[in-house]
């Protein structure tokens, strides 16, 4: 009997841990399982000609929101070409309307509810067995009946599933390999469908580190630990990332970590972490506790705040914060509010996420009392509430677009920051607010835009919106472009200047052995010419340095600026002398 486990991720970078999980508890018994991963980006034809060239007795997809539309229409057409074939679903999109489903959808057989293993192998010999397939957990098709059976108990020693990449056979290098060291949260968030099952089952430590260590040996891009609460006990936690920071030498490791629950001896810990290990995911979803109450998560954020501005100075973990828009009881203001707190935390990445009605979570059953309208098709996100207006929801969308563009590409970090502090007095989402409704008005965003071109669009609003900031914003978002990309020619719309003997100045200086000792000793044995080609020298009329808070004490100018064409830390020539010539270099 051969059975394919099929997953449609979001992108290639994925990997599917449901399915290799499926395979690695079942391969005892069934030998001949084979996992196929695609991505919802291809063209389906092409996915259902694969999965037909393997010619399976039994089909397995793992449905998620994101892919759920292309697995019914993938299995609506199998079930065409190759009849004889059992079609089984399962995941967190189809285990919590099974019967509506299988009743709807004629040409599914059969649904796997919850967490799998024991019941796809359980499944999986009642069907080599030529039985009725009703297993606990499963709800099946019987002729014209369908049959819901009682649900299955979560395994408790989480120990008994075997690694799930034991037999990798495929190349993971360059990918994200999703891992878990534990199963279940310690809250019940209303929103979220972990809340459907209570308390913590945690796989041993023994077995964690005996997994990582073969899971580093394939050498993957990053491991992405799914667990709901990876601080849920701090001293195993501790324990897990020490051994990160010994073994994982290749590879970066994400965790999703509750901030206020952090103690003082993980803060002190953390302190220690090298560079570039650890990245934490933190869902704040609101600051207003009013907000937080109603939908089940308890949160302390001034403690939050504290621990985060902790991690913050040390510089060596991203540290990646999520908001919600749609809670119930936060209006418009409310989440204004919330991203003006969580955006002075200045997170690497600042997420301004929609509430999706999730199957299965206690909100969407009563989503009447809040007044919730949401999209009928995945992923459910909520239209309006009682709280706030559909108008409002779609000017978030906006401000989030451009939260998404500017502040998290990074591309933009020291004109935002002097034009945030300057020109909008501290109000972040005020700025984004009035930027997103001036990108409105010129329909800007209707169309596809490069790099190059919001530079000059950023600069272009603020112009019309803040005239008395043109000049050092002109100076900062040149010097953030030249930061970033290797163009030599400015973005429409920004302006430079030029001052006599530029080019022989910096050619004579970089012949200079001394200068190229002082300021560019890593490459001191690289030819003139080629050194030329790797640095951009770049006149500017105010001290981007001062205003980007990068330097403590203003400088008169103009200035010089070597900047790396990488996109390294520039390099100050200092103050410059009315005929183009340095009377000193500091």
């Amino acid at each position: 009997m051969k059975v394919l486990l099929v997953a449609l991720n979001a992108k290639f970078v994925h990997t599917n841990l449901a399915v290799r999980y499926l395979k690695s508890y079942c391969e005892s018994d069934f030998p001949d399982i084979v996992v196929r991963e695609f991505t919802i980006n291809e063209y389906l034809p092409d996915i259902m000609a694969e999965i037909y060239r393997e010619k399976p007795d039994i089909i397995g997809f793992s449905c998620y929101i994101w892919n759920i539309e292309g697995v019914f229409r993938l299995t609506r057409d199998l079930k065409q070409v190759l009849p004889g074939c059992v079609v089984i679903l399962g995941g967190p999109e189809v285990s919590f309307d099974s019967v509506d489903l299988l009743e709807a959808h004629p040409f599914i057989d059969g649904i796997v509810r919850g967490e799998g293993e024991e019941t796809f192998l359980e499944l999986l010999r009642s069907l080599d067995n030529r039985g009725s397939g009703l297993v606990r957990g499963v709800t099946w098709r019987e002729g014209n009946r369908v049959i819901y059976s009682e649900d299955r108990n979560p395994i408790t020693r989480l120990d008994s599933i075997p690694f799930p990449y034991e037999k990798e056979t495929e190349n993971l290098n360059g990918r994200i390999v999703y891992y878990e060291t534990s199963r279940g949260c310690p809250f019940n968030c209303s929103y979220c469908i972990s809340s459907t099952t209570r308390g913590v089952r945690w796989f041993t430590l023994e077995r964690v580190k005996e997994d990582l260590r073969k899971l580093l040996q394939i050498k993957p891009k990053e491991i992405k630990f799914v667990d709901r609460t990876f601080n849920a006990n701090p001293k195993r936690m501790r324990e897990i990332m020490d051994f990160l920071i010994q073994e994982a030498k290749e590879t970066s490791c994400h965790f999703e970590i509750v901030a206020d629950r952090l103690d003082q001896g993980t803060i002190e810990f953390l302190k220690s972490v090298p560079l570039g290990v650890f990245r934490f995911e933190i869902g704040v979803q609101s600051t207003n506790p009013e907000v937080l109450q109603a939908v089940n998560r308890p949160m302390n954020w001034e403690l939050l705040e504290s621990n985060v501005k902790s991690i913050r100075q040390q510089r060596n973990i991203f540290i990646h914060l999520d908001l919600i828009a749609g809670l119930p009881g936060e209006t418009y203001h409310s989440v204004a509010n919330s991203f003006n707190q969580v955006y002075r935390l200045c997170p690497d990445h600042l997420q301004l996420g929609f509430l999706k009605m999730l199957k299965g979570s206690a909100i969407r059953d009563k989503s009447y009392e809040y007044g919730y309208k949401f999209s009928f098709e995945p992923p459910y996100e909520v239209l309006q509430n009682a709280y706030i207006t559909y108008g409002e929801m779609v000017r978030l969308k906006r401000i989030e677009d451009l939260v998404e563009k500017y502040y998290n590409s990074g591309d933009f970090a020291h004109s935002l920051r002097y034009m945030i502090k300057h020109g909008w007095k501290d109000d972040a989402f005020r700025f984004y607010e009035e930027f997103a409704g001036y990108w409105e008005d010129k329909r800007w965003h209707r169309v596809q835009h490069n790099k190059s071109s919001l530079y000059s669009m950023l600069m272009q609003f603020v112009s019309q919106r803040r005239p008395d900031l043109i000049r050092p914003v002109n100076e900062l978002l040149k010097f953030d472009y030249l930061l970033n990309y290797h163009s030599q020619k400015l973005p429409d719309g920004l302006t430079r200047i030029e001052l006599p003997g530029q080019k022989e100045f910096f050619d004579d200086f970089l012949r200079q052995e001394n200068n190229r000792l002082r300021y560019f000793s890593t490459m001191q044995d690289v030819a003139l010419g080629k050194l030329k080609r790797q640095l951009h020298l770049e006149v500017f009329t105010e001290d981007v340095l001062f205003l980007s808070e990068l330097r403590e004490r203003e400088l008169s100018g103009p200035y010089f600026l070597v900047l790396f064409r990488k996109g390294d830390n520039p390099c100050d020539l200092g103050q410059l002398s009315v005929n183009g010539f340095p009377d000193r270099i500091c």
